[in-house]
């Protein structure tokens, strides 16, 4: 039998693992009596931990919140997930966390098995992030949103536009999407009756006020992400081309869509996204690696066309000069020169 110390880490362990234990259950887990079941359950108690009791035949324990955090036991794959997740967050795209992830991750690297704070320092000197990093938010606004969100309210905050001016909007807060590397909130704006996206790093946040809850209204689109993403580029650049793809859901599923996707029949999709340039649309569609049609503009035909000789010329090998090998030939073409 474990010594007391141990069968407590082990029973908060137990507890955690699933929302409810029955009594016996735990009582041949932890090869113990339901009496000293019943006392260790007592001392955890008196530790802080709330732990709600179910009695009578089939009853058991759950582990509940408590009105702080108390100390909890991971094994070392949850150790590490949490201490990477920790690491990120401190200089994440999350801001207004750095200072508690920091703080969190000390405490959590100092009970750490060396062994596995050695692997976590060695991921944490592998790995490089993306320069091209998502846009910070502050983490409490995010929160306040996604509450308001979840409780269907109406909020009022002061934004700032694309263009740099400032108002003041009211609106009816159903979703947050992230996309595109930025977290937006998906609202109905209330002066525009309409639908509405707003940037979540252009809200200010020392003005947001959350307000009555409003009458539930049927969302535009199941799948709000694709929603979004579609609306944004069509709105950001000048150029609108039209495609039909012919792919199945899973292709689907597996590809970066820069549009609105709708099923045009027989395992065909009708797209429509936009751009800035032709020659960026052309090697997009090109990259989609499944067969597509362009039904308009006919200046990205023609795009095509011309990637299409490109890639032909740079493919065909040249007939080597007079005195000059054949890998000569590769390596002024690699240079440049």
């Amino acid at each position: 039998m474990l010594d007391t110390s141990a069968r407590l880490l082990r029973l908060l362990r137990l507890l955690g693992e699933r929302r409810f234990w029955e009594g016996a259950s735990l009582c041949d887990a932890l090869e113990i009596t339901d009496r000293t079941l019943r006392r260790d359950i007592d001392r955890l108690r008196s530790l802080g931990y709330r732990i709600d009791a179910a009695p009578g035949v089939g009853g058991g324990y759950r582990l509940g919140p408590g009105r702080g955090v108390p100390p909890m036991p991971f094994d070392d794959e949850e150790a590490a997930a949490v201490a990477l997740g920790l690491r990120l967050s401190a200089t994440g795209p999350l801001g207004g966390l750095e200072q508690a992830a920091v703080r969190a991750l000390s405490k959590l690297e100092a009970v750490m098995p060396r062994r596995l704070r050695s692997r976590l320092s060695a991921m944490s000197r592998a790995v490089q992030m993306d320069a091209a990093r998502p846009t910070r938010v502050h983490a409490p606004l995010l929160v306040d949103l996604a509450e308001a969100c979840d409780r269907a309210r109406v909020v009022r905050f002061g934004y700032r536009r694309r263009d740099g001016a400032h108002g003041t909007r009211e609106a009816e807060a159903h979703r947050l999407v992230f996309v595109h590397e930025h977290w937006y909130l998906f609202a109905w704006d209330r002066a525009r009756a309409d639908w509405r996206t707003f940037r979540v790093d252009r809200v200010d946040a020392s003005s947001l006020v959350v307000e009555e809850a409003y009458a539930p209204r049927a969302l535009p689109a199941e799948d709000l992400v694709a929603y979004v993403a579609g609306s944004l580029v069509t709105r950001a650049w000048p150029i609108e081309a039209e495609v039909v793809l012919t792919a199945t859901e899973d292709e689907l599923l597996g590809m970066t869509l820069r549009g609105p996707v709708e099923p045009a029949g027989h395992g065909r999709w009708r797209m429509v996204f936009s751009g800035e340039d032709l020659d960026w649309m052309a090697l997009y569609l090109c990259l989609l690696r499944v067969p597509f049609e362009v039904v308009r503009p006919l200046a990205l035909q023609e795009a095509l066309v011309g990637l299409a000789r490109r890639c032909l010329t740079g493919a065909t090998p040249r007939a080597p000069a007079p005195g000059q090998s054949g890998d000569e030939i590769v390596s002024a073409t690699s240079t440049g020169s």
